[in-house]
């Protein structure tokens, strides 16, 4: 097989992925316009370590938002300008997340 035959194989292949990809439908989403925002628990002996801290946040926002609006908008990694801020009282972590929580909406 010479080089330039590969080549175009190689080039025809790369089209057809590109193609393909395109074709795909591309998720939309719907938003609220409201951000929901939701602390961890003081008490929890877990948020002595940040990442603890923050994943109790972010699992008291989608408790939040669940009970709110319903399961389909508590996806913590679909929200739009979602955060997570933290500070430190002793040896606890405090932290907060907000975020407005967003559904899948088929196109």
């Amino acid at each position: 097989m010479s080089g330039s035959f590969i080549a175009k194989i190689a080039g025809c292949s790369l089209a057809i992925a590109l193609l393909a990809a395109a074709a795909q439908p591309a998720a939309a989403y719907q938003c609220k316009h409201l951000t929901v925002k939701a602390g961890n628990s003081v008490t929890n002996p877990k948020a002595k370590k940040k990442i603890w801290a923050e994943r109790i946040a972010v699992s008291g926002w989608t408790r939040r938002v669940k009970s709110k609006y319903g399961l389909t908008w508590s996806v913590w990694s679909i929200a739009k300008s979602k955060s997570v801020s933290c500070n430190k009282s002793g040896i606890t972590w405090h932290c907060v997340a907000k975020g407005r929580p967003c559904k899948y909406a088929a196109p």
